[in-house]
């Protein structure tokens, strides 16, 4: 009988100990709660300012401008002419404008002979 309430104390022992090692990890993750729910809000607030940004950019006059001077478009009347189609194609001025500065004009100018 003695056996038998050893072996009963040792295994309610053992899952005592169990218990608390579970308990003592479950304090290490909520420890660590703050800081996770800080960085998943950071996360998720940056690809909400993405996706606004993205989503309702609107280029000024004044900034088309300036990128068709950047361009170095010598013809005035094209210069015009693309500066009255990028200030009424928000789409078109956005794509320009996504692009490194290298390939804009290539571009300007393949989508320009498309319209025609």
């Amino acid at each position: 009988m003695v056996d038998f309430m050893d072996a009963q104390f040792t295994s309610l022992t053992t899952k005592l100990d169990d218990v608390s090692q579970a308990m003592r990890q479950g304090n290490d993750n909520i420890d660590r709660l703050p800081s996770i729910v800080a960085e998943h809000n950071a996360i998720f607030r940056e690809h909400v300012q993405n996706w606004h940004r993205h989503s309702s950019v609107h280029y000024s006059e004044s900034e088309i401008w300036q990128m068709l001077v950047e361009l170095n478009i010598g013809n005035e009347d094209l210069f015009d002419h693309y500066y009255e189609t990028l200030c009424s194609n928000q789409p078109l001025a956005k794509l320009l404008f996504g692009m490194p500065i290298d390939r804009r004009l290539k571009k300007l100018l393949d989508v320009m002979n498309m319209r025609h």
